[in-house]
């Protein structure tokens, strides 16, 4: 009866605090659990204020658990620094992004002129600039087809800025087959224009006007070329 109470009682406390007899007796021998004893060692810092069975144990687990952590941080570095080198299909490159881009825009502007090219295909071409008079200026401008741009140029030779605008004309038209380019003295449009408003271009389409722009070198560079009027009338809505 003694024997199986000695037996029980050891049992409890080898499932109480997970070592066995035979490690109790040799931590024993070794002077751990008596009073006076050294500290035992710790794990990861090789001391440790803990003492008995009990403090081994709890020392062992600290010592897991802080193995546990730096594994896990390892881990974790490693992961972070293979986020450094992943692969094109593991992430967008922003150079590759720009690539897109770009190509939509091409894109873009290629169906542009298609569809530019469409409309323009049954559409008449001029290619020049030319001079009417008064007497042609119904026929030539309004009677014209509705999809056809008129660009009226009033001007007088001996303004200097209405014969820039006549040679600028002149070589836009040869670029804008399908705008209708004209010039009329403006003496002759009517008797008593006032040349302070010269150069002047006057836009028409189906016989309507669509812009009537005085005096258009006010709004151009001093001097002005070919493509400096050539973006003026984009921005009036030709091209």
């Amino acid at each position: 009866m003694g024997e199986t109470t000695e037996m029980a009682e050891s049992d409890s406390l080898e499932n109480m605090i997970g070592v066995d007899e035979k490690t109790l007796i040799e931590l024993s021998d070794e002077g751990y659990f008596e009073d006076g004893a050294a500290p035992v060692p710790n794990y990861a810092t090789g001391f440790s204020s803990n003492t008995g069975p009990k403090g081994v144990l709890a020392d062992r687990r600290q010592h897991i658990a802080q193995k546990n952590e730096e594994i896990r941080a390892s881990i974790a570095a490693q992961q972070q620094t293979q986020m450094q080198f992943v692969t094109p299909n593991q992430a967008i490159d922003p150079l590759e992004e720009e690539d897109d881009e770009d190509k939509k825009e091409l894109e873009r502007i290629r169906q542009n002129r298609l569809d530019s090219m469409k409309r323009n295909a049954n559409r008449p071409s001029f290619g020049k600039l030319l001079s009417i008079g008064q007497a042609q200026f119904v026929s030539s401008v309004e009677d014209e087809r509705d999809d056809v741009i008129v660009v009226l140029h009033l001007y007088e030779n001996h303004i200097a800025a209405c014969r820039q605008v006549n040679e600028c004309l002149s070589a836009i038209a040869s670029e804008m087959t399908h705008v209708k380019f004209l010039k009329l003295l403006a003496h002759e449009a009517k008797a008593d224009f006032d040349e302070v408003a010269l150069p002047a271009l006057v836009l028409y389409r189906g016989g309507d006007t669509l812009n009537a722009c005085m005096r258009i070198s006010d709004d151009l560079p001093n001097p002005f070329e070919e493509a400096d009027v050539a973006e003026f009338l984009n921005s009036k809505g030709v091209c």
